[in-house]
């Protein structure tokens, strides 16, 4: 379960980038490094660093599935809420300066 500020900048980065280009397809850029910048975090690594966290936080984002539910007085009823039908990240796990030859999305 996605919990804390990552998932909120990412979400937050997500629905603006959609809004401004009328587009559902994002694109995260061609690192980690990279998308960490446009979310305006470090690119530092280690064991706390922004990268670390960044990463282990949008697998759990991006992978979730969210379920709303109705007033309990009334009839009951939900809706489940994927925050991605699909996606790929092409970033070299070991490297995350290291830029691929395409984007993520």
């Amino acid at each position: 379960l996605p919990y804390g500020k990552m998932p909120r900048v990412i979400t937050a980065f997500l629905c603006t980038e959609a809004k401004l280009k009328q587009n559902p397809e994002i694109h995260l850029g061609r690192s980690q490094a990279e998308f960490a910048k446009k979310l305006g975090l470090s690119t530092g690594g280690g064991p706390n660093g922004d990268i670390t966290r960044l990463k282990e936080q949008a697998r759990r984002l991006f992978t979730s599935h969210i379920t709303l539910l109705g007033d309990p007085n009334q009839q009951f009823h939900w809706r489940n809420v994927n925050i991605t039908n699909g996606g790929m990240l092409l970033w070299n796990p070991h490297n995350p300066h290291e830029r691929g030859p395409w984007e993520s999305k």
